[in-house]
């Protein structure tokens, strides 16, 4: 979805505008992240817990990036260069556990259609 959208180009109001993304929207998603873990850590499949320690990093990575834009940046990169990298890194990480979870989601369904039938034959 969100991948298939293009990255926006950098310049210095394209930065504001995402700005409350970076610092709040992901700050918020971290944060929900760790609910999650912290309430549901023991029963979440193994894949799906990977899969959200490998999301919250990523994202961390991203936030940190976007904000490295404001400051002095290496001679080796470029504003536009940690822009793109910033989005790409958040959406893909995002993107990733939103289709693991709706996989786990689906297969579950399935499961308890199957168990319903079974009880519904008895």
């Amino acid at each position: 979805m969100l991948e298939r959208e293009p990255t926006p180009q950098y310049s210095q109001e394209a930065w504001l505008r995402y700005r409350r993304l970076f610092a709040e929207d992901i700050t918020a998603l971290q944060q929900r992240l760790n609910q999650v873990l912290a309430e549901n850590g023991d029963i979440l499949p193994h894949g799906l817990r990977a899969s959200i320690y490998e999301t919250r990093l990523q994202i961390q990575m991203s936030q940190e990036s976007y904000f490295e834009i404001a400051g002095p940046i290496p001679a080796t990169l470029t504003r536009e260069q940690l822009f793109r990298s910033s989005f790409q890194g958040m959406v893909k990480a995002h993107g990733t556990l939103c289709v693991q979870a709706e996989r786990l989601r689906d297969e579950n369904h399935g499961v308890l259609k199957y168990v319903r039938r079974l009880m519904n034959s008895w």
